[in-house]
Order: C-alpha cells, then structure tokens, then sequence
C-alpha cells in the first residue's frame, strides 16, 4: 500500500493543565504531551487521585523551556470520558510498574466480551501484570450497558444494544486514545487491541475502520461482523478461537447466546482468509504444531499465511471453548474452562513487542 508524502502540519494544544503537540510527517502522528507538575496515586477502584509534587518535565516544540509534566504511581484508575455523542463512559487504565513520564509507552487496548466490564477482562487476562512486567500501558473500557446493565459493544452486525443502537464505539475508542495521549507517555506508533468475544469483533472493525490508529490487532474467540473492511494501512493479524467455541462457532452459523442468537457468524477461517487478502498474502500457509505444555486434550495449531505485507496469523485451539486460553473463567457466555495448554495473554504481548 502506497501513502503519499506530506508536509510537517503542528497543532499545540492546550486542554486544562494539559498541554498537546501534535505533528503530521509522512501520514504519521507524532503527539508529545505535557502537564502541571504533580505525581497521582491510585486510591482503591475510584477515579480520586492525590497529587504529589513532582520535578519532571518535558521540552515543548524549539522551545527551551521545560514544562513540568504529571508522574502516575503504578496501579490502575477508573475514570470517565464525555464523548462526541454525549455519553458519558467509563474505563480503567493500567499504569505499570516504574512509570517514567520522560520515556514513552506502548498502549493496549483491551476490550471485553458482551455482559463483561473493564474490569472483568483485567482479571480474565492478567494482561494488567504483563504490563508491570513488560512496561506497557493497558486501557480497559467498558461497553454501553442496557437497561438491566448488560454492556455489549457496536461490532457491526452484533451484539445486543449496542449494535442495535448503533452506538459509536469506534469513534469512542479513537477519542478515548487521543485522550490518553494528552495525559500519559504513549508511544503513538504502538498502539495495539485485542479483545474477547464482542469485544474481539470490535477488536476487528477497528482494524478495518480506525487502521491509522493500531500498529496490530490480536482477537480472540470473534469473527469480523462488518460487510465491508478497507482498512487505510495493512494491519497486521494475529486470531485466537477454539475449534469447540459454542457461541461464536469456528466453522460459522448462528449464534446461540441470548445476544447473539439473530446473528450469523461467518467461519473463522474465511476471516482468516480475508485478512490475507488485506495484508497482500501469497496463497500458501504454513501450520505448525505448538508443544503443549499441559496434558488436558487440547492441542494447539499456528497457522500462518507466507509471503504478507502484514503478518497474518490463527492460533487454532483444537477442542478449545468460548474462553480466553490461560486465563481465568469470564462471564456467563464464556464458562469454558479455559485450557492451560496455550497462553494468549503472552502470546498476544510478544505478538505486539515485535513491533
């Protein structure tokens, strides 16, 4: 895919104490930020933070000055976004461990499955503790919930409300990334999403819809569910899904949970398919067989289009259900005992890290 050269266009904003500059070169963003000078610490699940005098800081365009920018102590905050539409939604983000406002952070967007939360796919995923370990910046936002509180996400075709209502999700996650800019060290060229279910579908129509945005997607256990996907930049792929996945089935059909049940779902391997076809893959794939290091019947397949402008990958869960492997069991919809013999977690973080 050719992009055309363009000019060095900066805008300086000022949000608040915040402050934002952003340049335009080659079709790349380049965001650098700064804020008062204070440290927050993380109290409990609430969005209260305690600032703490700070003496970090960061040079604002040719200027000499130095201005003071804010230091987040590790843990996570729960905190609230006004959208384009009017909503008002929710997240929680991830600080890790060491946090450094003078380096920059790749950034995780991690979406869960319908009736799910932030938070329930935090500690489905454990992605929060990779974080610490690896020093990324996790967001976790939560879907809009129905009248009996069921967050679901606008994937396209499913799921629930959401998708009936045709609610904005993707224009709230690319506000909410733009948000995240402006107050923490994001590295703009590392920007990632994976997700559960639902939440995996959106995972997918981001990489159809907002590909400027995300260096490479990872879902797990969801199919693509809008018609048409032209994606602006190649995005590189790497899906998850059990061959025994009772809710959104791998060889395709209708789904059989109570949001999904008027959805059709095409097979995993037709959207593996039309991600090679979007990444430029050559015909032929490679599959492998992963060692499975924990005996409980599952086994494991890689399987991996040669010859792409992007890389594009399945990890084929043989006998796997509904369920993030090596995490913990999810909600409702996702009761699969998840198997011990493949970890998504790690395996999506070293997927990102590569690039």
């Amino acid at each position: 895919m050719k992009f055309v050269g363009m000019s060095i266009v900066g805008v300086f904003v000022v949000v608040g104490a915040v402050f934002v500059v952003v340049s335009y070169k080659n079709n790349e963003r380049h965001i650098r930020t700064a804020t008062s000078s204070a440290v927050f610490s993380p109290v409990s699940d609430t969005n209260i933070e305690t600032p703490v005098a700070s003496s970090t800081g960061l040079e604002i365009g040719n200027s000499k000055d130095v201005v003071p920018r804010t230091v987040y102590a590790s843990g996570d905050y729960t905190k609230s976004l006004k959208t384009k539409d009017g909503l008002t939604r929710t997240y929680i983000i991830h600080v890790p461990r060491g946090y450094d406002p003078d380096k920059i952070y790749p950034l995780v967007v991690v979406l869960h499955g319908g009736f799910g939360s932030g938070a329930s796919v935090e500690n489905q995923t454990s992605l929060s503790l990779l974080a610490d370990t690896n020093g990324f910046i996790a967001v976790y936002p939560d879907g809009v919930a129905n009248s009996k509180g069921t967050r679901t996400w606008n994937a396209g075709a499913c799921c629930g409300n959401s998708s009936v209502g045709n609610i904005d999700d993707v224009g709230f996650i690319k506000q909410l990334i733009t948000s995240l800019e402006s107050i923490y060290s994001i590295n703009a060229k590392k920007i990632f999403a994976t997700g559960m279910s639902n939440g995996a579908m959106l995972a997918n129509r981001l990489a159809c819809e907002a590909s400027e945005l995300f260096t490479a997607v990872a879902p797990v256990s969801g199919t693509v569910q809008i018609p048409l996907c032209s994606p602006k930049r190649l995005v590189p792929i790497l899906m998850v899904h059990g061959t025994d996945d009772g809710i959104v089935l791998f060889n395709g059909g209708s789904g059989t949970s109570p949001v999904t049940k008027g959805n059709t779902f095409i097979p995993v391997m037709q959207t593996l398919s039309q991600w090679a076809t979007l990444n430029k893959c050559a015909d032929g794939k490679v599959i492998t067989s992963i060692p499975a290091p924990s005996i409980d019947g599952i086994t494991i397949d890689k399987i991996e289009y040669t010859d792409c402008s992007a890389q594009t990958i399945l990890y084929r869960i043989n006998g796997g259900g509904h369920s993030w492997p090596g995490g913990t069991p999810g909600r409702a919809q996702e009761s699969a005992i998840p198997t011990k013999s493949f970890d998504a977690s790690n395996t999506i973080w070293s997927f990102f890290s590569a690039f």
